[in-house]
């Protein structure tokens, strides 16, 4: 396997005396074009780094300047439509969901179904409340997750006489099983 630490030194120059690229530089690029698999491999240049990538747009995120999560851009936004049990389509790999503003009877259920192009069935699904719930009064669960969709069931714990749109923030693992 070539060994991608044999950069060349910076005494060396790139381009040699006769106008071509020195030795050393075309066996350094051509060695990281055979980690790459000539080019058919999904691994990037940017995958072979020795240092995370500092400005990360979008996507998954990390590093001390950006906490394990994703970066601007990779979310949306949706509001639910005429009841909490209407499905709805949002696809992104995380955001939030405002729910359909109503009063909620105690020990009740609402499933809603999340239509998202982004998922699919070995992802990982969270889900948290961000706003606009009264504080102990529901419960949040992922029933299902499949390919192109997941399923929230909300579990009203204590009844709400107040209407209220409670918004629940997701964010979309991805994951696969070999």
């Amino acid at each position: 396997m070539p060994n991608i630490s044999n950069i060349p030194s910076a005494r060396v120059p790139v381009i040699d005396e006769k106008g071509m690229m020195s030795r050393q530089w075309y066996r350094y690029f051509f060695n990281l074009f055979n980690l790459t698999n000539a080019g058919s491999s999904p691994t990037s240049a940017d995958d072979l780094a020795l240092a995370p990538q500092t400005d990360v747009p979008q996507g998954l995120s990390y590093g001390p300047s950006y906490p394990i999560g994703y970066g601007n851009g990779a979310g949306g936004s949706v509001t639910q439509g005429t009841s909490r049990t209407t499905g709805v389509t949002i696809d992104t790999v995380c955001g939030q969901i405002t729910l359909f503003s109503t009063t909620t009877t105690a020990g009740t259920f609402a499933s809603i179904t999340v239509t998202n192009a982004t998922v699919t069935s070995t992802d990982v699904v969270i889900v948290n409340f961000s706003s606009g719930a009264t504080a102990n009064s529901y419960g949040l669960l992922i029933t299902a997750v499949a390919n192109g969709s997941f399923r929230v069931q909300i579990n009203n714990a204590v009844a709400v006489a107040v209407a209220e749109a409670p918004v629940l923030n997701f964010a979309v693992i991805k994951a696969v099983t070999v």
